[in-house]
């Protein structure tokens, strides 16, 4: 039993030796990334890594740190009037009552982002990424309806507009697109810009015999019916809009209130 003893006596001292090592590596790196940290405490120390709580410009810090002392990733806690404006407007719009936590996840280049942005409460949790654009909402009906029916849609951009309709500006194929959803998160129409250009001929043809009209926009709107285009502007004055089938054949002229 002692000599069990006196052989284990050695292999201990050893991984601590290497603990203590590890240790030491970790809080040179640390040291030299952030040099300027107040408030330093490492919360634990052990072969699975390594994580510290400190102060960076009166801002709640955590970094860890892998066994072997390299950075993984770092853990800001942030205000509303800190994060992108694009992260800022999701909130506004979806959730102008939620009791958020904001936070930045600086990661390691091994990470597709190199920093996101987390917001969770007790039912939802959402994920923005660096420059404030969504990644994840899996609790909202209308982001998930949204992605399905525009999967490779970017630059998202959401407005709450009359009727308690949400509204959704985005890019798809290099097109600007308008797409409008209800509460519920059900698709109403989609519109995007078009050219002259794109226009059938027999559109062209029907705006020239029209006196004192003034083109403002083209447009393409498809909804439940089907696919139409637009044709925006005014006559001495009034907003109006003509409306026509994908064949360019006449069917309406709208009256607009922009009011």
């Amino acid at each position: 039993m002692k000599l069990q003893n006196l052989l284990v006596l050695p292999l201990v001292l050893l991984f601590a030796c290497q603990g203590n090592k590890i240790s030491k590596n970790a809080e040179r790196v640390f040291n030299e990334k952030y040099p300027d940290a107040t408030n330093v405490e490492w919360l634990n120390n052990g072969a699975e890594g390594f994580k510290v709580a400190f102060k960076l410009n009166d801002q709640d810090v955590f970094a860890d740190f892998d066994a072997s002392a390299n950075w993984v990733l770092t853990t800001f806690s942030m205000d509303i009037a800190s994060v992108p404006k694009k992260m800022q407007n999701y909130v506004y719009v979806f959730y102008p009552s939620i009791e958020v936590k904001y936070e930045r996840i600086d990661m390691t280049e091994r990470i597709v982002y190199k920093a996101y942005y987390e917001i969770e409460d007790e039912i939802n949790e959402l994920v923005f990424d660096e420059f404030g654009l969504l990644i994840d909402d899996p609790q909202n009906q209308i982001i998930n309806k949204f992605k399905l029916k525009y999967p490779e849609a970017s630059e998202v951009d959401w407005e709450l507009v009359k009727n308690g309709n949400y509204l959704a500006v985005f890019e798809q194929d290099e097109t600007h697109w308008k797409a409008t959803f209800l509460k519920d998160g059900n698709w109403i129409c989609s519109k995007t810009s078009l050219t002259l250009e794109d226009m059938p001929d027999k559109v062209c043809d029907y705006l020239m015999r029209i006196k004192n009209f003034e083109v403002s926009e083209y447009k393409e709107k498809t909804n439940t019916e089907g696919t139409k285009y637009l044709v925006d502007g005014q006559i001495k004055n009034t907003p109006v809009s003509f409306v026509f089938d994908m064949d360019g054949n006449f069917i309406e002229k709208v009256n607009l209130d922009y009011k």
